[in-house]
């Protein structure tokens, strides 16, 4: 089967699946990917990789609601579900002169750039350098933590964190179609003479992804987690096999595991991998 036709296959059951007849939320449910497997595999055979590549087709069309994060090997994915373009896309697929699913996607319709609220501090010259640093296309990531901690060697953290980012981002620019991308690693840090969350909220919004070290539950560090999650990029929160556990309410989110300072991580090759994988997906994006 082929990925426009894996497609075409996955909208129309996302558009469809409803739990009990008369379903209200029909066509608006999201799957992961062993779900969204089960879901289409009822009628045809596709693997993991194929699933992917139809996914990357649906996405790039803007037709889905995704989320990516760690731990979802062999999928490239998160969670998926149609969004509104989706669920017309579906309704012009279902209407008597049938298109195909690339040609049922309808252009996107202009919007103002849509900000985030505006945090305690910020000025439209900070968001004039938000704007600066997207506007440079590099991969850029940034990473909260606390400063001392008997849970790791801090200078030995932060440079295994990004040599292994630095990898993945290597492992991307080898790629021939790819054209090669730049990263800034950047440690959070308050500005000076400024409020003490105004830089660090600055550099989150302007990055790809966002890595915190929990091992100590560390507040500060904590409330910077919650302020990447809320304004919408990726977040890769680490800790130390021996650190803190992490509260209830965030005990979701996929957790990378390391020790001896981030020289290992629990499943590494595994971990290198979705590394490379969130890399690679932070590149696309720069690229469309």
């Amino acid at each position: 089967m082929g990925i426009e036709d894996l497609a075409e296959r996955i909208l129309v059951a996302l558009a469809e699946y409803e739990k009990h007849p008369g379903d209200t939320g029909r066509g608006r449910y999201g799957f992961n990917g062993a779900e969204l497997s089960e879901l289409i595999n009822r009628d045809a055979k596709a693997s993991p990789d194929e699933i992917n590549d139809a996914i990357e087709y649906l996405d790039d069309n803007g037709l889905l609601e995704r989320r990516d994060f760690l731990g979802t090997h062999p999928f490239s994915f998160g969670h998926v579900g149609l969004n509104s373009r989706g669920r017309h896309a579906y309704e012009k697929l279902k209407a008597p002169e049938r298109p195909s699913v690339a040609t049922a996607t309808v252009e996107r319709p202009y919007r103002p750039p849509q900000r985030p609220p505006t945090p305690f501090g910020f000025t439209e010259y900070h968001w004039a350098e938000v704007d600066a640093l997207v506007a440079q296309g590099k991969i850029r990531v940034v990473m909260g933590y606390q400063w001392n901690s008997a849970h790791y060697d801090r200078k030995l953290l932060v440079s295994r964190i990004e040599s292994q980012f630095r990898w993945a981002l290597d492992l991307y620019n080898e790629k021939p179609k790819a054209g090669p991308k730049e990263m800034v690693f950047t440690e959070l840090a308050a500005g000076y003479g400024e409020h003490l969350f105004t830089n660090i909220i600055r550099d989150i919004l302007a990055a790809d992804i966002a890595v915190f070290d929990t091992s100590d539950l560390n507040p500060n560090v904590m409330l910077e987690l919650g302020a990447a999650l809320a304004l919408g990029v990726t977040v890769l929160p680490i800790r130390a096999a021996a650190g803190a556990k992490p509260p209830s309410d965030i005990v979701g989110l996929t957790w990378a595991e390391y020790s001896n300072s981030a020289e290992r991580f629990a499943d590494h090759p595994g971990h290198l991998l979705r590394l490379a994988a969130l890399v690679a997906r932070a590149a696309e994006r720069h690229r469309g």
